[in-house]
């Protein structure tokens, strides 16, 4: 972990700070960049074992608790202005017929 606090005997920036703090913004860009691949491929690598999953996969060997766990969501940004003008009753029937975002991930124990 880098020092917060910069310690410098003058008032003078030079040119080997300048070259670190580049260093750093470019290890970042490139950590940044891994953690996206490496995002990518788990979510390949989860969708495949869902899809096994669902269609009957046998998991005695998996050696893992594994399961899937699904939720869903709905996010209405317009509902408490909609309520304001049309009324709570009228809000939960648009909430209603509103499509579920629905998620599913792999649990694994």
């Amino acid at each position: 972990m880098l020092n917060p606090k910069v310690q410098q005997s003058s008032n003078t920036i030079e040119r080997i700070q300048i070259e670190k703090i580049l260093a750093m913004k470019e290890s970042q860009k490139a950590l940044k960049e891994r953690l996206t691949l490496i995002e990518t491929a788990l979510d390949e690598a989860e969708l495949g074992l869902i899809a096994q999953i669902d269609a009957g996969a046998d998991l005695s060997r998996a050696g893992y608790a594994v399961s899937v766990s699904q939720s869903e969501r709905r996010y209405p940004k317009w509902k408490e202005e909609f309520i304001s003008l049309a009324g709570k009753a009228a809000a939960d029937v648009v909430l209603e017929s509103t499509p579920a975002t629905i998620y599913r991930r792999l649990v694994v124990k």
